[in-house]
């Protein structure tokens, strides 16, 4: 075969060493004289592409006569080895070669990056994988880039690392073999609750956006914490970690994953006794579980952690309950125990000066007066919630209290303010990517639409949210599914069964910015 530079550029492995060489030293080109080494290197490696990255990032250190020796070197060591197949005996030999052309300093970074689960930020690698050498961890990081063997990624959050799972998997052994596996994944496991229960009082504030897609970007390595710590006697830790996150599970839809971590963690007979991290977490997952629509097991949580909570005096554990259980007897249609129940809350939080807080249940009792007939009552608990939640920029809780508000709208009659108000609702919904809340506010756009005479347009509003719904595999809140059944059963007595089924699963279909473009109408009656 020819061995000409034009000829062999053509094949795909070449091509990409003399790509990848070039990038580590800007001199380097093909040619006849080095020729014969990278045919010989690529087919040394079965022309793989990660082995090749490995080898023509070598290029700005040696020749590339030098860099096909060593490899062959390498290779006549390995013969006979166990691997399952000359492609991995191949990548392994480059990925050993290439690791031990590593300083001290690289090799250790390099097989502590191992503990970290779907990437990681620069912070991140200072604080678990930094050695105690002469470079620092920025610098280390870019050598391993340099040689092919991490990944540098921009992403929305910011830039992160990560290592190819082949290297993952490397780095893993190494690890394993230098005895300090558990320094570094304990390390992990602490760095990680650090940031979570940094993140929980972050959770209500102007930067709650950035705050939940930091830790959305986390989510693996905070899995990988709460399964390391629960396995080497950490469960306490584990579970103040998955109770710090309980509007991250709440708010992206993780209802699921964060009611069956924390399930886990409360059965361990590590998390027995009633301690103030108990009761949070069972408030907790009593919070997710009334979120998700399993009523029964809410309050079995809600009233063990207000057992706690007045057993120790602690009045914010004793509030966080009491605010959940009056919304659950709401939804039972026990007025006068919600009424207690929420009062009692909002006296606590009101005494604590806790302004989310206060607002959160303010909304809650301003729902429980609405069904005991005081309107005026219920208008001025909404809007200092709203109020509140303006103030403090959280756009996590501010669609609750402004969808409530505009069903109210509706009830006096102003389809026009409540489309309105509910429109807001869905936009803050949209932006924190709360996708249970994107399907309440749809429930009260529908029904401004059906208030104003635009009936098949509501019935696809009303789809498009049943189908978030049923991707979310949840419920409504309690008071949000109260109006949705309301709706639901009007619209069936105006439309026609077969009518409300064409048109919820044409809205279904929809996107939300063409359900919006049709709510603009809703705004004006039908004569």
């Amino acid at each position: 075969a020819s061995t000409e530079p034009e000829y062999l550029l053509r094949y795909e492995g070449i091509s990409l060493f003399v790509e990848r060489a070039r990038a580590a030293s800007a001199g380097f080109a093909l040619t006849a004289r080095n020729a014969p080494a990278v045919v010989q290197i690529c087919s040394q490696l079965d022309s793989m592409p990660l082995a090749i990255e490995l080898a023509a990032a070598r290029a700005r250190h040696m020749p590339v006569e030098t860099i096909a020796a060593r490899l062959n070197d390498r290779f006549s060591l390995l013969k006979g080895g166990s691997y399952p197949t000359p492609r991995q005996q191949h990548l392994r030999t480059a990925i050993d070669w290439s690791h031990a052309l590593l300083g001290e300093d690289e090799q250790s970074c390099f097989r502590r990056l191992a503990v970290f689960a779907g990437g990681f930020t620069l912070q991140a690698a200072e604080g678990i994988a930094g050695t105690p050498g002469n470079l620092d961890t920025v610098e280390l990081l870019a050598q391993l880039i340099d040689k092919s063997l991490l990944v540098a990624e921009q992403h929305p959050e910011g830039l992160r690392y990560r290592l190819l799972e082949t290297m993952r998997a490397y780095a893993r052994e190494q690890l394993l073999q230098s005895g300090d596996a558990e320094t570094i994944h304990n390390r992990h496991a602490a760095f990680f609750q650090r940031l979570a229960e940094q993140a929980e009082t972050q959770f209500v504030g102007d930067s709650q956006i950035a705050w939940l897609d930091q830790i959305a970007a986390e989510h693996a390595n905070m899995r990988a914490a709460v399964d390391w710590a629960t396995e080497h006697g950490g469960t306490l830790a584990a579970l103040r970690l998955v109770t710090a996150l309980r509007y991250f599970w709440r708010v992206r839809g993780f209802y699921a994953e964060g009611i069956d971590l924390l399930g886990e963690l409360l059965a361990h007979p590590g998390t027995a006794g009633n301690t103030t991290v108990r009761a949070r977490a069972l408030n907790a997952a009593g919070y997710l579980e009334f979120v998700r629509g399993q009523q029964a097991r809410a309050r079995e949580l809600l009233e063990t952690a207000l057992a706690i909570g007045r057993a120790q005096a602690d009045l914010p554990i004793s509030a966080f309950a009491l605010r959940y259980l009056s919304a659950l007897a709401n939804a039972q249609g026990q007025l006068d125990q919600a009424r207690a129940c929420g009062e009692e809350s909002l006296a606590i939080y009101r005494a604590l000066g806790a302004s989310n807080d206060i607002a959160g249940t303010a909304m809650y009792l301003g729902d429980i007066v609405l069904a005991q007939g005081d309107d005026d009552r219920a208008e001025a608990l909404y809007a200092e919630s709203v109020a509140l939640l303006r103030t403090h920029r959280n756009s996590i809780a501010l669609p609750y209290p402004l969808r409530h508000l505009g069903y109210l709208a509706l009830r006096r009659g102003q389809p026009a303010r409540a489309a309105a108000l509910c429109e807001e609702s869905l936009r803050l919904n949209l932006a924190v990517s709360d996708q249970q809340g994107v399907a309440a506010c749809l429930v009260g756009l529908a029904a401004a639409s059906a208030a104003s005479g635009h009936v098949e347009q509501a019935g696809r509003m009303l789809g498009h949210a049943e189908g978030v719904l049923g991707t979310l595999q949840s419920q409504l809140l309690p008071f949000d599914r109260a109006q949705h059944d309301q709706l639901r059963a009007m619209l069936a007595e105006r439309l026609g069964s077969s009518a409300l089924l064409a048109a919820a699963s044409a809205g279904q279909a929809m996107a939300i910015d063409q359900l919006l473009g049709e709510a603009a109408p809703a705004t004006e009656s039908v004569a």
